[in-house]
């Protein structure tokens, strides 16, 4: 019997009586989904599993996205479903916070949603710690449904129809990569549009959807869009709405990107070693379709039936 233990005043939840190495039936799993539905961020604290384990869990959750061929060179995990949250090269050794891997994962560090400089963005994150630091390295969460509908009315009448423009060199830029080769970048991974309000297509909740990956807004200066994006972050990651994860060795983490940003916090990656590996489930599709906030029907989507998985 799965136990549910509230984490923060408007979401997160820590779960336990569960051990996915059992591969568990579906009745468990959706009490898992409903979870992490109602909740936008669950842990799963003990989770000692292998790669195949993680990915087979992850699959119940929905399609899995790959880490993009041209970021698979010099990887140290060879399945690109998994992606590499470490500061260690390709040899396990620590490759140093003034490393290309480490400079590049820099903008991990400010507020953002996984995928969402990607035209079809991320649905649900899920990052297993297997070498955690003792001092730094916390990742947060904040609750954007929570904070939307903390904002006055009018406010959020004047942002109903807004679209964002998201680059992930943009957020590498912000996050201190200064010798970034910027438009090569913008050609690997081109710039995606995303409202900058969501409506949750399983739960029908409305959420902003902003992060550092957020650069312009559509109509607006780029001045002018710039100062709104960062007064609705702020705004958004006041402490009220926010979770703080400590980890644990073998703690599994996972989120709703439709409802949450996350942030990891600093560490001295010279001296530790922080290895977390990501799975991370797609999403049902674009959110803008030809200048337009697309529409999904409000329903739920998951969890995946065990014998259908292995076709996730």
């Amino acid at each position: 019997m799965l136990s549910i233990r509230p984490l923060a005043n408007t979401f997160a939840a820590e779960i336990r009586g569960v051990d996915i190495r059992s591969s568990p039936p579906d009745h468990v799993i959706a009490e898992i989904y409903d979870a992490f539905l109602a909740y936008g961020v669950i842990v799963l604290p003990g989770q000692a599993i292998s790669t195949e384990q993680q990915l087979n869990f992850a699959r119940r959750f929905g399609p899995l996205w790959a880490v993009p061929e041209w970021n698979l060179k010099n990887r140290r995990v060879e399945n690109p479903a998994i992606d590499d949250v470490s500061n260690l090269d390709k040899t396990g050794a620590i490759a140093g916070a003034k490393s290309e891997k480490v400079l590049f994962q820099l903008g991990n560090q400010l507020w953002h949603s996984d995928l969402s400089a990607s035209e079809t963005p991320a649905q649900a994150s899920m990052l297993l710690a297997l070498e955690v630091v003792p001092e730094g390295g916390e990742t947060e969460f904040a609750d954007l449904h929570g904070a939307y509908e903390q904002l006055p009315e009018s406010r959020r009448a004047s942002l109903a129809t807004l679209i964002a423009e998201h680059s992930l060199a943009h957020s590498r830029i912000r996050g201190g990569y200064g010798d970034l080769d910027v438009e090569r970048l913008k050609k690997l991974m081109p710039p995606s549009l995303h409202p900058v309000v969501r409506t949750h297509s399983e739960t029908g909740r409305r959420g902003l959807y902003i992060g550092a990956h957020a650069a312009r807004v559509l109509g607006m200066s780029d001045e002018d869009g710039a100062a709104l994006l960062d007064e609705l972050t702020e705004f958004a990651t006041q402490p009220r709405f926010v979770y703080r994860h400590r980890w644990a060795a073998f703690d599994l983490v996972i989120w709703d990107n439709r409802r949450a940003l996350h942030r990891g916090r600093p560490y001295n990656a010279d001296k530790y070693r922080r290895v977390m590996h990501r799975a991370t489930v797609l999403d049902l599709g674009p959110t803008v379709l030809n200048g337009k906030i697309a529409v999904y029907p409000i329903q739920r989507r998951g969890p995946v039936r065990s014998s259908e998985s292995a076709h996730a």
